[in-house]
C-alpha cells in the first residue's frame, strides 16, 4: 500500500436532461480495480420516472462509462440502490419500489449479476411488506455470516437482518430506537468482535446517534449522541484492509445544510477520529425538490457512499447538487495528513 497521499476528485458525468436530479449513489469496488456505481434519478424524487442508472469505471481505460438504466418500472418510483459483492462473487443490486408516494411505501426488490455488473437477471422480490428502506452496505461478519443494515420507515428506528447461508434466506435480529428518531444505520465490525453503528438523526437534525452490539447484532446498547454533526441525512461508515475505520459525514447539525462533507480516520475502532478533511465545503442550503426541475439553487453534498480497492485506495460518491454524482478517491495517508 502506498505511503504517498493520494487524492483525486472528478464529476462521473455532467447532467441527465431527461432524468435531471440524481441522488443516493452506491459504489462497489471489483476484483482487478474495476468500480461500479449505481444511483437513481428522474424529474424529482419520488416522480414517477425515477429509474436506477449504473455506471461502470474501467482500470484498463481510466475512465467511468456513461450512465446506463439498469432497471426501470413504469409509473413506480425507485430509489436507494445497494450493491453488494457476495463470496461466491454474484454482484446484487437492491432497490427500493415507492408503492404510494412515501418512503414507507417502498418494498425491496434485487438482481443480481454473475458477470462483474456486465449483465443482470433475477429480479426478485426481498421483502414485500412496505416500510423498510435500504442505504447502507452490508458486511460480513467474522464468522462468514452477513449483516443487512436497514431502516423501518414506519417506527423510526434502524433494524437488521442476518443471513448465515450466504444470503440465500434472511431473519431479523435486533432494533435500535431513539428520540428523535434515526435510520440510514451504517455499521462495521471492530476488532473485538463487536459491532459498531452510527444513525442518521431525525428531525431537524443535530448529532447522529451511536449504539454497539455484542452479540452479532441481535441487541443493541441504547442510542447515544455520537461523534459527528448530522443536518438528518445519510452517512457512511467502511472498516479498511489496515483496521482503520473510515466515516463520511456532513459536518452541519441543521435540516438545512447538507454541507460540507467531510471524510474523517479513527485508527482505534471509533473510539476517536483525530483526522478529518472536507471533501466539498462550499457553503449553501438545501432545497428539497418536489415539484421544479431545476437544482441549481440546492447545495447539497449529501449521501456518501463508501468502498475500498484491492490497491487499499478509499473511494466515495456522493450526490453533487442532485445534478449529478461525484467520485473522490483517496488514501490513509492523504487523510492522515490533515
Amino acid at each position: 500500500m502506498s505511503q504517498e497521499p493520494l487524492f483525486r476528485s472528478q464529476e462521473i458525468f455532467a447532467s441527465l436532461p431527461e432524468l435531471p436530479s440524481c441522488h443516493a449513489s452506491t459504489i462497489l469496488a471489483l476484483p482487478g480495480g474495476d468500480l461500479l456505481m449505481a444511483f437513481y434519478a428522474g424529474s424529482v424524487e419520488k416522480a414517477a420516472d425515477v429509474s436506477i442508472l449504473l455506471c461502470r469505471y474501467s482500470a484498463a481505460t481510466a475512465r467511468w462509462s456513461p450512465p446506463q438504466v439498469v432497471i426501470d418500472r413504469p409509473d413506480k418510483s425507485l430509489g436507494n440502490p445497494l450493491l453488494h459483492r457476495d463470496r461466491a462473487g454474484t454482484v446484487w443490486l437492491y432497490y427500493l419500489v415507492m408503492q404510494g408516494h412515501k418512503w414507507h411505501h417502498c418494498t425491496i426488490r434485487s438482481v443480481r449479476s454473475t458477470d462483474g455488473g456486465f449483465t443482470w437477471d433475477g429480479d426478485t422480490t426481498f421483502r414485500a411488506t412496505p416500510g423498510w428502506t435500504t442505504r447502507n452496505n452490508l458486511i460480513e461478519l467474522a464468522g462468514g455470516e452477513y449483516l443487512f443494515p436497514l431502516s423501518d420507515n414506519v417506527a423510526g428506528c434502524s433494524v437488521f437482518m442476518r443471513s448465515v447461508d450466504g444470503g440465500c434466506s434472511w431473519h431479523e435480529l435486533g432494533r435500535i430506537e431513539s428520540d428523535p428518531n434515526n435510520e440510514q444505520p451504517a455499521v462495521v465490525q471492530r476488532a473485538d468482535g463487536s459491532l459498531l453503528a452510527l444513525l442518521r438523526t431525525g428531525g431537524k437534525g443535530g448529532a447522529c446517534w451511536l449504539s454497539r452490539s455484542r452479540d452479532g447484532g441481535l441487541t443493541w446498547t441504547p442510542a447515544v449522541p455520537g461523534p459527528f454533526k448530522n443536518p438528518n441525512s445519510a452517512m457512511a461508515l467502511l472498516r479498511l484492509a489496515s483496521g482503520s475505520l473510515v466515516a463520511a459525514y456532513n459536518d452541519s447539525d441543521h435540516y438545512r445544510r447538507r454541507t460540507p462533507l467531510c471524510v474523517a480516520l479513527s485508527p482505534d475502532d471509533g473510539r476517536s477520529w483525530p483526522y478529518a478533511r472536507a471533501l466539498e465545503d462550499r457553503h449553501g442550503e438545501f432545497t428539497y425538490l418536489t415539484t421544479r426541475l431545476d437544482n441549481s439553487d440546492s447545495t447539497e453534498f449529501s449521501y456518501p457512499a463508501l468502498a475500498q480497492d484491492d490497491a487499499g485506495v478509499v473511494h466515495a460518491t456522493y450526490t453533487n447538487c442532485r445534478i449529478n454524482i461525484k467520485h473522490a478517491a483517496f488514501n490513509e495517508a492523504w487523510l492522515r495528513g490533515a
